[in-house]
């Protein structure tokens, strides 16, 4: 599982590369965590975060500058996270928790 999360570590940073990252103008200051940095690359990063974690594709691309053809890259890792999410809650349901752990220590072999 840890070759996983290199990839989806290096997918991020391609994405970030070729995309392009940078605020949303028209996103308010007040957004954001609370106490934390509202205008700079933690809000950014904080509001990326959440919107793939919620699966909101709007909020999701709003922390992306590029053009729609570019924006296709974004989207394909936001899907590809969150059919991750939707395959380790389907093992879950499946077999428990002890089976998703049972799949995580055979692929990490």
């Amino acid at each position: 599982m840890l070759t996983g999360l290199k990839r989806l570590v290096a997918a991020a940073l391609a994405l970030v590369v070729f995309v392009g990252c940078g605020p949303n103008p028209d996103r308010p200051d007040a957004q954001g965590l609370s106490g934390a940095d509202t205008a700079g690359p933690r809000a950014l990063l904080a509001d990326w975060h959440a919107s793939l974690v919620a699966g909101d594709k709007a909020a999701y691309l709003a922390c992306f500058v590029g053009s729609e053809e570019q924006l296709v890259l974004a989207l394909a890792l936001m899907e590809m996270v969150q059919a991750s999410y939707a395959f380790h809650d389907a093992v879950v349901a499946a077999y428990g928790e002890g089976g998703w752990q049972a799949f995580q220590r055979s692929s990490s072999s």
